[in-house]
């Protein structure tokens, strides 16, 4: 029974955190092309969407997916391209709002299977960004977003299709198809994720098999035995690439199995201790957790775990964030870089939102504080929204000034091309993600791909390396 207070702090902390996206969305308006991007909106450009997936497939790396979605940057161009942070912010909301109606009680109202819904799926998607250590590399940056973020948003849709064939396994075959063609495609925007990919689709199907007790030709069973053969064929078409090889060539790869351990151990520990040494992200994992285990009695579902197997399920999470590293030590000799962190946060995450939601289910009527617990999650939630927007507002500053600076050099560069010069000399950019920009060395490959993009050769002020 929800009372007319509890509704009030309800909606209370769906505004909160409507709020904080929106302060992501409203900055992510000040998005602009940076270093890679421009390489890729003009490569684009030039040869059109299949030979470009082609060009780049064959000279620098094979993954298929993310190069495709560079596309975006020649539809949308320099200025709607701030509009995708707070379009995927949104579709990612919706995806698991529909996830989570799913499970709802049929005999709930619709207005009610929206509200309850709405609110969790806003809670699950602030959980996992405010882990993120830098919401503008992984959302604002575009070739980031595309390679390690927009995965993880679609692998999130593929749980969904998942839960909804469960329920409904009268479905037709063409379902497994689709469910191939999906991790294909999800497969072909980086190696970490597809290793991720094919190791979770790996572990749902021992879940099915040994906890669920379902046998082999089980409908849901061979949907995800068609998601898992989807994911392999993803991983043999990015390593058997040209460009793959000819990337990883490039970087000094570790040449024994201690060292590609060693690297994925040291990324492994960093990781955790990047995401708790942040007080604000901490209770706001304390604080989602604690929502979904005192929600988690209006979801309706038979499975009944025995506790060294909900412990495993949580340890499977802790094992896929470790995973996540072992392809980056393999292939460049390097822990994950921090923008790649959506994937190992969301694959370790998950598992202990969906264990807080079933133990809430499974303990709630033993439990007389909920009325406590409710309102530590409330205090735990509100003091997270508070001090992420505060960081998140105190680091605008790079954002807009490297906007207002690419807005004012587009202006100047257009009147040099009217004046009729060959060449212009531009400023020190200083895009805020920390990444190169044009050099005085007109072969340099920002440089490049700038003057090519602009139409005019642009001379940058010599690179300083401190």
């Amino acid at each position: 029974m929800i009372t007319k207070n509890k509704s009030s702090i309800l909606v209370s902390i769906a505004l909160g955190i409507i709020a904080y996206f929106a302060l992501i969305a409203y900055f992510g308006t000040f998005t602009r092309f940076i270093a890679d991007d421009y390489c890729s909106a003009f490569d684009g450009q030039r040869l059109g969407t299949f030979r470009y997936i082609w060009y780049w497939f064959i000279t620098w790396g094979g993954r298929y997916s993310a190069i495709a979605a560079d596309m975006l940057l020649v539809w949308l161009g320099q200025r709607f391209i701030g509009f995708v942070p707070a379009f995927a912010l949104l579709l990612w909301i919706l995806i698991n709002q529909v996830g989570f109606t799913i499970f709802l009680p049929a005999d709930y109202s619709k207005q009610k299977k929206f509200l309850f819904a709405t609110l969790l799926s806003l809670v699950f998607v602030y959980s996992i960004s405010q882990l993120i250590p830098s919401i503008p590399k992984t959302f604002f940056w575009y070739s980031a977003f595309r390679t390690h973020t927009l995965a993880v948003i679609i692998f999130n849709f593929y749980l969904v299709v998942y839960a909804y064939y469960c329920k409904h396994e009268t479905l037709s075959p063409a379902w497994w198809v689709f469910a191939f063609a999906l991790s294909l495609l999800n497969g072909g925007f980086s190696e970490s994720f597809t290793a991720i990919q094919i190791l979770t689709f790996g572990l749902l199907i021992g879940i099915e098999l040994f906890f669920l007790k379902k046998p082999l030709k089980h409908r849901s069973t061979i949907f995800l035995v068609s998601s898992l053969s989807g994911a392999i064929l993803a991983m043999a078409i990015l390593f058997l690439s040209p460009g793959t090889q000819n990337r990883q060539d490039f970087f000094a790869v570790p040449q024994t199995m201690s060292q590609i351990v060693g690297i994925s151990l040291t990324g492994f520990f960093t990781f955790y201790k990047v995401i708790l040494k942040d007080p604000y992200r901490v209770i706001g994992l304390i604080a989602s957790l604690l929502i979904a285990f005192l929600y988690g009695e209006r979801f309706v579902t038979s499975i009944k775990l025995k506790p060294w197997q909900a412990i495993l399920i949580a340890l499977s999470g802790i094992a896929l964030v470790f995973a996540s590293y072992l392809p980056a030590a393999y292939g460049m000799g390097d822990i994950l870089p921090r923008r790649a962190f959506p994937i190992p946060i969301f694959f370790g995450f998950v598992p202990l939102f969906v264990l807080s939601a079933y133990y809430g289910a499974y303990l709630q009527p033993k439990i007389k504080v909920k009325n406590v617990l409710l309102g530590l999650a409330t205090i735990f939630l509100v003091g997270s929204l508070l001090g992420n927007s505060i960081n998140f507002y105190a680091a605008r500053e790079p954002l807009i000034q490297y906007a207002v600076t690419i807005d004012a050099l587009e202006i100047s560069i257009d009147q040099a091309k009217a004046d009729g010069l060959l060449s212009f000399e531009i400023p020190k950019l200083n895009n805020w993600a920390g990444v190169f920009d044009p050099s005085d060395n007109p072969k340099f490959y920002v440089t490049a791909c700038f003057s090519k993009y602009y139409g005019i050769q642009l001379i940058g002020p010599p690179i300083i390396i401190e």
